[in-house]
């Protein structure tokens, strides 16, 4: 069977460009990571002193694509390869921005992730899982959180 991609990272981080959340789907190496969140965050930098929240910027990173979203005082960072392409990644960011809103109970904000961070985090790693979008459905979401929860009890 072949490969036919995946995404390769998602990232939320603040304006100042600080990572808030980040999460890898393949082996990188330190400096791999590195330099793909200094790529994100240039790619960014002109951009955001003049941001719309919902904005929708897409880049070329190696042999893939990246797009980047605004959300009041964050930016939503999607990086992927072969069928996550431009457009599949486009719906995939805005299908994770809805799940974190869902979860924050309005848009996102910085203040908004750190106060249910836990919650934000088992969320996001089910709607992405293993570089693949999965549970983006909030009531499917939802009880998976429940699940989680009741497993620790």
């Amino acid at each position: 069977m072949g490969d036919y991609g995946r995404i390769q990272t998602l990232i939320l981080a603040n304006l100042q460009g600080h990572v808030v959340y980040e999460r890898f789907y393949n082996t990188f190496t330190d400096l791999e990571r590195a330099d793909l969140r200094s790529a994100m965050q240039s790619a960014a930098a002109p951009i955001l002193p003049n941001k719309k929240d919902g904005d929708e910027y897409v880049i070329r990173y190696r042999a893939g694509a990246a797009v980047f979203m605004t959300s009041n005082d964050l930016v939503f960072y999607m990086v992927g390869s072969g069928e996550y392409d431009e457009l599949v990644l486009r719906e995939s960011l805005v299908a994770v921005i809805r799940v974190v809103e869902r979860i924050v109970g309005r848009d996102p904000t910085e203040a908004s992730v750190w106060r249910d961070y836990g919650r934000v985090v088992l969320a996001l790693d089910q709607a992405v899982h293993e570089g693949v979008l999965d549970n983006t459905d909030y009531d499917r979401v939802k009880s998976l959180l429940a699940d989680a929860r009741n497993r620790d009890d």
